[in-house]
Order: C-alpha cells, then structure tokens, then sequence
C-alpha cells in the first residue's frame, strides 16, 4: 500500500541485491547500477539516486527517456540506427514535433502530449538521451 517517488530501473537490481548481501561490486560493475534499497524500506535514499531511465516504450518498438517528471517518448523507426558510435537512435528523427512528451508528475497516465506545448523541453531530454547514448558507446 505504499508508494515512492523515487525513479527505479530494472538495473538497478544489481546494485540493490548488492546492498542487501552486504558485498560491494566489483570496480566497473553495474556503472548504471543504483541501490533502490531505501525506497523499497520506505527509507529516504542515502547515496546516489537515479535521476533518467532510458528503457523501451510501447512493447519495445521505439525508445523513451526520462528525466524526473518529465518522459520524452520517441517515435518508432523506420530507418536503421546511425547517430552516435552505433548508438541506438534513428535516423528519422529530425522533426521533435513527432515525439510525445508528458509531465507524469500531473499525467501519471500519459493521456495529454504537451510536444506542442514544450517543444524547448522536448529538446533538451532529446539532447540529454543523445549525450547519454553517445557516452555509452564509447565506452
């Protein structure tokens, strides 16, 4: 019956199952790895807390990105993947107009896209999930 604001991931399963066996991960395991072990204990978080997620939306046909309240989600492609080091975002997407945005802090259920609102929002996860991409694959 209780509830977390706190954002979680299935990775963060990793680092979570770390802190309750009481080990530490090896160095350079689980680098997107957070202990969601406070939010579980109804706790307030004691280290480092996710503040983006990026996951699959829809049944996993186009990617969504989130950061705090806010979920960009991105259209489903129609071209193979080419920004970045073999980064996983299409081709296709030159026009922000053809992605959802929601605030889920007031639309828990994703029902009013506000891209036509905050296109300047749009744009600044859509950059933001870039940056994360691109940082990832060049790993």
């Amino acid at each position: 019956g209780s509830t977390s604001a706190q954002l979680v991931n299935f990775t963060d399963m990793m680092a979570t199952f770390a802190e309750i066996a009481g080990v530490e991960l090896p160095a350079g395991a689980g680098p997107d790895s957070f202990s969601m072990l406070p939010a579980l204990l109804e706790k307030p978080a004691t280290g480092v807390v996710r503040t983006n997620s990026v996951h699959e939306n829809y049944g996993g046909s186009s990617l969504a990105y989130r950061e705090g309240d806010w979920k960009l989600c991105l259209p489903e492609p129609n071209t193979t993947y080419t920004i970045g080091n073999g980064a996983i975002i299409p081709s296709n997407m030159v026009n922000i107009n053809a992605f959802e945005l929601y605030n889920l802090a007031e639309d828990p259920s994703e029902s009013t896209n506000l891209i036509s609102r905050n296109p300047v929002k749009a744009t600044e996860l859509f950059e933001q999930l870039k940056n994360y991409i691109e940082r990832k694959s060049s790993r």
